[in-house]
């Protein structure tokens, strides 16, 4: 994170926020680290949810490529024979 990015806990701070929450200063690292795990995109945050589903997609298209070049290879071949 670049210093002064709205995402940036400025050193101390995490602390303070932590107090004025109520909650420990692991917590506030633990949610501060998983925030940063996150992308984003267009200005919208993308959830592990998100990234598995859109790992899961692209797998998908790369299987249906590798099939449809495959068939068209398949055509050109049987269509050389009947001639």
């Amino acid at each position: 994170m670049e210093p002064g990015s709205p995402n940036c806990v400025p050193p101390g701070k995490a602390r303070e926020a932590a107090a004025d929450l109520g909650i420990g200063l692991s917590t506030m690292q633990k949610w501060v680290r998983s925030h940063r795990g996150r992308k984003e995109a267009n200005g919208q945050v993308i959830t592990e949810v998100d990234m598995a589903e859109l790992r899961q997609l692209r797998k998908e298209v790369h299987r249906l490529r590798m099939e449809r070049d495959l068939l068209k290879k398949a055509t050109a071949f049987f269509a050389k024979e009947n001639q």
